[in-house]
């Protein structure tokens, strides 16, 4: 331990170098499972998370479909279903066909 002038004792920590390979070894490791995942599974979906982004933005264009309880309590922000639904609409003026949405 060293004293600065003020009187403030400095502590001079040895093992900083060894943890910050280890957190840097950990984040390596984190971010290759997650791109090789991505690469070998590219198709992986999040089926709750669509339902509750896509259903809602339907309903907003259409009238029909399903009201969770997520946005019938209030816990789900609306801005997300909003933008997708924005989307469809514009590409409702290209087409008619379900397909479109």
């Amino acid at each position: 331990m060293n004293e600065s002038p003020e009187g403030v004792q400095i502590v001079e920590d040895g093992g900083a170098p060894e943890r910050t390979r280890a957190l840097l070894a950990v984040m390596v490791l984190a971010a290759v499972l997650r791109i090789g995942s991505y690469l070998l599974f590219p198709n992986i979906h999040y089926a709750d998370e669509i339902f509750q982004h896509l259903e809602p933005a339907y309903r907003l264009g259409t009238g029909e479909g399903v009201i969770t309880w997520e946005f019938r309590e209030g816990i789900r922000s609306w801005w997300l279903p909003g933008v997708i639904d924005f989307i469809m609409r514009i590409g409702s003026l290209a087409s008619e066909s379900p397909s479109v949405y």
